[in-house]
This record gives structure tokens, sequence and C-alpha cells, in this order.
């Protein structure tokens, strides 16, 4: 196995572990899937960045991952934090009325 697919792994098993938590528990656990979809929503957020940077042929400057990373990482942090919980709730809900 891929160190890409145990972190894949991991974090499947963190949002799985929180959204039964927050089932059983209490509803703040929930904020611990923001949390992940957060951090996972930047680095899909960095991996638009470097292919909008690949297509206007963008230099990035050395150590940096893209040219203007940060506001591509910081919308899609926005948008994990929001969609990750959202879309897990609503799919946890449907299958308890089905």
């Amino acid at each position: 196995m891929t160190i890409n697919r145990y972190l894949r792994m991991t974090a499947g098993a963190f949002v799985l572990l929180s959204l039964a938590l927050g089932h059983w528990l209490s509803p703040y656990w929930y904020l611990f899937t923001a949390f992940v979809g957060f951090w996972s929503g930047g680095m899909i957020g960095v991996l638009v960045g470097k292919l909008v940077g690949a297509v206007r042929r963008c230099t990035p400057p050395e150590g940096l991952p893209a040219c203007d990373w940060y506001w591509y990482a910081a919308a899609g942090m926005l948008l994990g934090a929001a969609t990750l919980p959202t879309l897990a709730l609503r799919r946890l809900r449907r299958g308890r009325t089905e």
C-alpha cells in the first residue's frame, strides 16, 4: 500500500469516528468532521491552484507549491469545512428514512 492510501484510510476513519460520536454522544463531535473537511478541502484547493498555475504557465517562487496557492487553499478549506459534515449528515439521515 502507498502512503496516499494510508492517508485516505486514516481520514475516512476520523470522519466515521466523529460522525458516530456525534450521533451517540454529543453533536459537538460534528465539529471534528468540519475540522477534517477543512484540511482536506485545503489540500484539494492547492491541487486546483497547481492545475490553474500550469494552465497559466506560472512559475511558483522557490519553496511554494503553486502561484497564488493560498487563495485556492482558503477557498478549499472553507468549502471542505462546510460541505463534508453537511453531506455526511445528509447521507446518514437519508439512509434512516428509507
